[in-house]
């Protein structure tokens, strides 16, 4: 998890927050907030997994369950959009 899924979060974490300004609708998806608080929980379970004696070894937020569709949902709809733009529909 450290190694392989910390470093992809933080880069999902970090392309939402900085581009929270092209987010289509009204705020922020609950699923990204949600996703935004699984990746803070995390921080922490992972900084408590350098301690040798750390018993916390998951965390209590996990992967929001409709993250993965609302990402693959939105792309789509974009692409639909970028299409009709450049007149391919």
């Amino acid at each position: 998890m450290a190694e392989i899924f910390m470093p992809i979060n933080l880069k999902i974490e970090k392309i939402i927050v900085e581009n929270a300004h092209l987010i289509d609708g009204s705020g922020m998806p609950a699923e990204f907030r949600e996703f935004l608080a699984h990746v803070e929980v995390y921080k922490i379970t992972v900084k408590n997994w350098e301690k040798a004696d750390s018993k916390e070894n998951v965390s209590y937020s996990n992967y929001p369950v409709g993250f993965n569709k609302l990402i693959e949902d939105s792309y789509g709809k974009l692409k639909k959009t970028q299409a009709k733009m450049i007149g391919m529909q």
